[in-house]
């Protein structure tokens, strides 16, 4: 199962975060040794993938995908909203080997944007259930993100 969103309750044939969680939790419970048995030919076929884009010029592509980030939100701009994470680790591969801030910012708004007060909350509610948060654990969660941005 997979997705880039999910809602919070199971609605239009779509299944909560929750479920799509207990859903890999109980394949993972009753496949294990399967899972793990294929864990050779998975990285294999991971790196044979790896290995075809790092053959292509990519510079052109990461350029051309700077236009289409949200330069105030994160993300994409429009829809979909959600980013695609190998989309900002290719970015970050750019910015440590040209150190040209501009493949590293969209990053940086990303992680401010995912580290902000508003999406901690809404983690919290999805995953605990819990419409507020307590005291300190905005803190913590800010303490981690400010850690991510500082190595970043």
């Amino acid at each position: 199962m997979g997705g880039t969103y999910f809602p919070k309750n199971s609605k239009n044939g779509l299944p909560s975060f929750k479920e799509v969680l207990q859903k890999v939790y109980d394949s993972y419970k009753e496949q294990k040794t399967n899972i793990i048995n294929q864990k050779d030919l998975i990285i294999k076929n991971l790196d044979l993938k790896k290995n075809s884009v790092l053959s292509q010029d990519l510079e052109p592509i990461i350029e051309a995908s700077l236009n289409y980030l949200d330069p105030e939100k994160g993300g994409y701009k429009g829809a979909p909203k959600f980013p695609t994470f190998n989309l900002f680790e290719t970015l970050l591969y750019f910015y440590n080997t040209t150190k040209d801030k501009k493949y590293l910012e969209p990053v940086n708004i990303l992680i401010k944007q995912l580290c902000s007060k508003e999406f901690m909350i809404m983690l919290r509610e999805v995953f605990l259930d819990i419409p507020l948060m307590t005291p300190g654990s905005f803190l913590t969660s800010k303490k981690c993100c400010t850690t991510i941005l500082n190595l970043s």
